[in-house]
């Protein structure tokens, strides 16, 4: 290409690099790149860009031999999304925020309950009975069923977007974690004890509330990160 330099890009993976470290860049940098890597300066402004007639799609033709595609057919999640239900719920000014109030409601009822029985046993509180504690395990699960159920349709209402996303992965395998974790609690420590505060099951409850609330807070971090991630699984071609 004219105006190439010896370090100009010759792959589809360093024509990706320069490309990203182009856009990322002080205004000087984007120069830099652009005029390394594809031969001409890339604007820096409207004015450069009325005035050159470059533009960043000018720049991303240049390089055609790398193509970002999702790995996977994405026929079924696109009908998935774009099913009545998925459509509704999206584009309501109604549905989706109930749906999200009610996904919320269902996390603090199973997040929160769970964490004040994890600090109760790390010895937060010490004066509320530990055997009193088993009578929020079914609004926990409960929680759990109704986080499941408006989980499934904002899943549903954006399927293309989240479950492309790596993060939305890591969520879903944090929330299965902290279910083992609150199950065991449940099976392990209160029901089959009939002393809960007995020191045989000291160190065990007190690992199992560690693990809980790290699990959590990684679900819920991961939960929020999905809303601003913009990445994908791709594959390079």
């Amino acid at each position: 290409m004219p105006g190439e330099s010896s370090g100009a890009v010759d792959s589809p993976t360093s024509r990706a690099t320069a490309f990203v470290r182009m856009i990322a860049g002080t205004p000087s940098t984007r120069a830099k790149y652009s005029t390394e890597n594809f031969g001409r300066p890339a604007e820096n402004s409207a004015s450069d860009l009325a005035t050159t007639g470059h533009s960043w799609a000018t720049l991303v033709a240049s390089i055609p031999e790398c193509t970002l595609q999702p790995a996977g057919d994405m026929q079924l999640l696109s009908w998935i999304e774009n099913t009545a239900l998925s459509t509704y719920i999206r584009e309501s000014g109604l549905a989706y925020p109930t749906v999200l109030t009610l996904h919320s409601v269902g996390m603090g009822f199973l997040v929160g309950l769970n964490a004040m029985i994890d600090l109760r046993i790390l010895g937060f509180a010490p004066k509320v009975p530990m055997a009193s504690l088993t009578g929020f395990f079914p609004l926990m699960f409960a929680g759990f069923w109704l986080n499941l159920t408006t989980g499934l349709l904002l899943l549903a209402a954006a399927a293309t977007h989240h479950l492309s996303d790596p993060v939305m992965y890591f969520k879903f395998a944090m929330i299965i974690v902290g279910m083992v974790l609150l199950r065991q609690l449940y099976t392990g420590v209160f029901r089959d004890h009939s002393d809960p505060e007995a020191e045989a099951a000291a160190a065990k409850r007190r690992a199992l509330a560690i693990a809980s609330l790290v699990v959590w807070t990684l679900a819920i971090t991961a939960g929020r990160m999905t809303a601003y991630t913009f990445y994908r699984f791709w594959t390079w071609k």
